[in-house]
């Protein structure tokens, strides 16, 4: 009998190799050969690494197909249990040891057709079942013959439940011998932290590819269950994603009541004072968001204390900033008294985010979701109130102070609930740590900041706070349509940095079909605006606000850039070039700056109209060509 060991590796040390070259060998099989597929540079998954295996062997016409992990000891079988087994089953398996629990096999659940191993030991030492422990797959050649490959459309997990599906349906027997075992040290539960994203992708097409009418039935019917238990692939997305859509919706209905109730000159403040307030937020988080996500283990409190305590002290820091910066360029009395009492904003901000972060830890993000939307519904509805009744800027400004302390003491009081032992600490060597690691986003958060806020200053030093309320007022409709870059970076970014480790082609073909994608819902949603921009006059816009309409029809056209834009920086963050996206940003800051001061004296707002959408049409085309640099770098190394 000639055997074929498959063996697919990823990241597998020499050692290792020459390990399990070694348990082959003594296992005596005769006539046998071992081959080792490699998934470490171009790793299109397991199955594809398989079929590798499979084609590379077709040559010596094997009789077996022994299909292993890397992370396996064979020192419990023998040559005894393989020649056994073959006599019962076309394909089969063993037991498998991982940690201190044996599986015997592996059972489909036949409501939902899902998949799990059991450790209950059967009556018999052979034994049929749904399909084998995956680590080790043994499957004579006549399976191939039949069946043909695996397939490749499952990354990690679920591929050997499907071919032993497949298996089943074709007429051959599947088997498990629990008379022996075989170690399974499992190193992806400890080097991939996506294990329970593949599951849950993969549990999904075995689900689909194979379903019956009634089994998807009773999966729409337990889908609530069902989001429940993969909270944190699917619930917790669509936590997040509908609390920002949602209060993205409340703040555009805002929107429309400061515009049909504010004059074009008390807008312009109002939007002048957040753009100051927002100008140094990116040093409130500092990176310590993405610290805290990446580095900070659950239920190790004084480690949170070390992150909560340095974000109290950017707080307290950018709040000092932001005011001390009001008074350096001498705004107006009353704009100031704006700035102070929006200020408070920030500790807020370092609050709720505090709370994200330890919620996201705990894969619970249904509390300050639920949390964000019950405030902003709040505090829009007691702005919207007061717009109805006191049509005042200063009531505004003083309502926002009230609810952001108000809302700062909730999540200051659920903290404290969640972290019994939260306090201030000064632990300066943690603190380091993390500002070392995030300065370069801090940069980018900075820089984009400016770029996209200096052209509201400019014109409110040239030209005055009419302006500015004419400009922000045409702009805000753009600004409505950028959930959707915000949504596509949440959502593609950890995808890409997946294909950047699976396959660089991989990662291409991801980059075309969302610059097609997202350059034709650009383009559609900047015509459709464009379109209905004389109506917006007549149902939102107050008559004076009418020479918005032309700055809408200018920056609308932005959108498809941005969105492109979105893209190519995705590709570059994921292939570690960050440092090109900041420089990018230093430079349209200068070039946003330079534009404005020569046209703005001239021609106001329209200047800045067009400006912006030079700026987003340079940024998507240098971004464009680093971005396909890089790609070419990556594609010959």
């Amino acid at each position: 009998m000639k055997v074929a060991f498959i063996i697919v590796l990823y990241k597998t040390s020499k050692k290792e190799q020459n390990r399990l070259k070694s348990e082959v060998h003594s296992l005596k099989l005769g006539e046998y050969k071992t081959y080792f597929i490699d998934n470490s540079v171009d790793n299109r998954g397991y199955a594809a690494g398989v079929n590798r295996g499979i084609r590379d062997s077709l040559k010596d016409d094997p009789d077996l197909f022994v299909i292993m992990n890397p992370d396996v000891s064979l020192s419990g079988l023998s040559k005894k249990s393989f020649i056994e087994t073959s006599g019962y089953f076309d394909l089969w398996g063993f037991a498998m040891r991982q940690g201190r629990e044996i599986f015997y096999y592996g059972e489909l659940d036949r409501k939902r057709l899902t998949g799990a191993l059991s450790s209950k030991r059967p009556a018999s030492p052979l034994v049929t079942c749904d399909f084998p422990p995956g680590p080790i797959i043994c499957m004579k050649k006549a399976v191939f013959q039949k069946i043909g490959f695996w397939d490749e459309d499952y990354f990690l997990y679920y591929e050997d439940v499907d071919y032993s599906f497949k298996a089943k349906k074709a007429g051959f027997t599947v088997g498990v011998n629990t008379n022996s075992y075989y170690d399974h040290f499992d190193y992806s539960e400890k080097n991939n932290p996506k294990k329970k994203y593949y599951l849950s992708r993969s549990r999904w097409k075995f689900f689909f590819k194979y379903a019956t009418i009634k089994q998807k039935l009773y999966e729409l019917i337990r889908l609530p269950k069902t989001l429940t238990e993969e909270r944190p692939f699917v619930l917790n997305f669509l936590i997040l994603n509908t609390s920002s859509f949602l209060n993205k919706l409340l703040n555009f209905v805002l929107f429309i009541f400061l515009i049909r109730f504010l004059s074009v000159k008390d807008y312009g403040i109002y939007t002048l004072v957040w753009a100051h307030v927002a100008l140094l937020q990116p040093f409130l988080d500092f990176g310590t968001t993405s610290y805290g996500l990446v580095y900070l283990p659950e239920k190790e409190n004084l480690k949170m204390n070390s992150l909560f305590s340095l974000r109290v002290l950017l707080a307290v820091g950018v709040f000092i900033g932001t005011l001390f910066l009001a008074f350096f360029l001498r705004f107006d009395n009353v704009v100031l008294t704006y700035i102070f009492l929006t200020s408070f904003t920030l500790f807020s901000n370092m609050l709720s985010g505090s709370l994200l972060i330890f919620s996201s830890i705990r894969e619970k993000l249904l509390l300050p979701s639920l949390l964000s939307i019950g405030f902003n519904t709040l505090l829009i509805a007691a702005l919207i109130l007061g717009i109805l009744t006191m049509k005042s800027l200063s009531s505004i400004f003083f309502l926002i102070f009230i609810f952001y302390n108000s809302y700062s003491i909730v999540n200051f009081i659920i903290l404290k609930r969640e972290i019994p032992n939260l306090k201030f600490t000064i632990q300066v060597n943690d603190w380091i740590k993390i500002l070392k690691k995030s300065t370069t986003f801090l940069l980018i958060g900075l820089f984009a900041g400016l770029y996209f806020k200096l052209d509201v200053f400019l014109l409110n030093f040239l030209k005055g706070p009419r302006d500015v309320g004419i400009y922000s007022s045409g702009y805000k409709f753009l600004e409505a349509f950028l959930f959707i870059a915000a949504s596509y970076n949440i959502v593609s970014t950890p995808f890409m940095a997946k294909l950047r480790k699976e396959a660089i082609l991989n990662l291409k073909t991801k980059i075309r079909k969302d610059i097609l994608y997202l350059f034709v819902l650009g383009l559609t949603g900047s015509f459709l605006i464009f379109s209905l921009s004389p109506y917006l006059l007549t149902f939102i816009f107050r008559k004076d606000y009418s020479e918005a309409i032309p700055v809408l029809k200018i920056v609308i056209w932005s959108l498809p850039f941005i969105l492109l834009t979105s893209v190519f920086f995705n590709g570059l963050y994921v292939l570690g070039k960050a440092k090109v996206v900041m420089w990018l940003f230093i430079a349209q800051t200068f070039f946003n700056v330079i534009l404005n001061l020569m046209f703005i004296p001239q021609y106001s707002y329209i200047a800045s109209s067009y400006i912006t959408i030079s700026g987003e049409i340079l940024n998507s085309v240098i971004a464009f060509i680093f971005l396909r640099r890089t790609l070419k770098h990556e594609n010959i190394s």
